[in-house]
């Protein structure tokens, strides 16, 4: 079962209602105790069920959750099924993400560089020189 209903794909047009959300949602956070990561990924994965799009994040050992699915893709036919790795909607889906998606996975897996350069609503991060690749 998916994580919600997908019916729309990403355009020009939602991709700056996504930087518009952020915008005017991210102020909702202050005080928040999580990491810069968890709020970025908390804002993408509301606005994307909240339009009905698709999202999909990947982790160091390259599973993908797709939220178009109920658990990460490819699982292994050798690795036993594991139940703290599926999801059924929206809140499942996002505490999953959340727990196995850390800001060196966000950078190193998970984003693309706007060719325009940073715009209002775009994840800011850079590698730390100090920071441990991922595997």
């Amino acid at each position: 079962m998916a994580a919600w209903t997908h019916t729309q794909y990403w355009t020009k047009n939602s991709y700056a209602d996504c930087r518009n959300f952020v915008k005017q949602n991210a102020r909702n956070f202050e005080g928040d105790t999580r990491d810069c990561a968890d709020l970025s990924l908390l804002l993408l994965i509301k606005f994307a069920a909240t339009h009905q799009l698709p999202v999909t994040f990947f982790d160091a050992t390259g599973l993908a959750y797709l939220s178009k699915s109920s658990q990460p893709w490819p699982m292994s036919k050798f690795e036993p099924y594991r139940h703290d790795l599926t999801w059924n909607n929206e809140q499942e889906y996002t505490d999953n993400v959340r727990r196995r998606i850390n800001a060196s996975m966000l950078l190193k897996f998970n984003t693309e560089e706007n060719p325009k350069g940073p715009e209002v609503g775009d994840l800011m991060i850079k590698k730390d020189k100090n920071a441990k690749e991922p595997d």
